[in-house]
């Protein structure tokens, strides 16, 4: 039983990479170690829609079709209609997220669907709309993808 385990505990760690010791503002924690990989989580209110390693992932925002891949600029957006997403060794797998958060950072890919706000005293539901700026407070252009 041990062995077994062992073996479970190996899996997951080459999975996830190795954990490092680090410090964060004077106190030492562990973290997962850079393994290369997407780990990506897509969450409804009500459960999880998928969890797992991909080698790469399409969305779309207000501003078009973009990719994700490993080592991706960390960023946050708005994302559209579904999701593409490629798992090793498995065809394309299109999820429908109608409006949704998007969120990057070290290779882990968190989204969130069913994003709704509330507007006003009537208590109506929307999705969450873009945000825009006006020409003199244009945010800073990010790199492209």
């Amino acid at each position: 039983m041990t062995e077994f385990m062992d073996d479970q505990k190996t899996q997951t760690d080459q999975q996830q990479g190795p954990l490092i010791e680090t410090t964060h503002d004077g106190a030492k924690v562990q973290e997962q170690a850079d393994d290369g990989l997407l780990h990506l989580s897509i969450r409804a209110p009500e459960k999880t829609v998928f969890e797992g390693v991909i080698e790469s992932m399409t969305s779309k925002n207000v501003k078009g079709t973009f990719d994700i891949l490993p080592y991706h600029e960390n960023f946050i957006s708005l994302i559209i209609d579904k999701v593409t997403i490629r798992e090793k060794d498995k065809p394309p797998k299109d999820i429908a997220v109608g409006n949704a958060i998007l969120k990057i950072s070290k290779n882990r890919v968190e989204i969130y669907i069913g994003m709704e706000a509330t507007l006003g005293e009537e208590g109506s539901k929307a999705a969450v709309p873009p945000t825009t700026a006006s020409p003199d407070q244009q945010p800073p252009k990010a790199a492209s993808t």
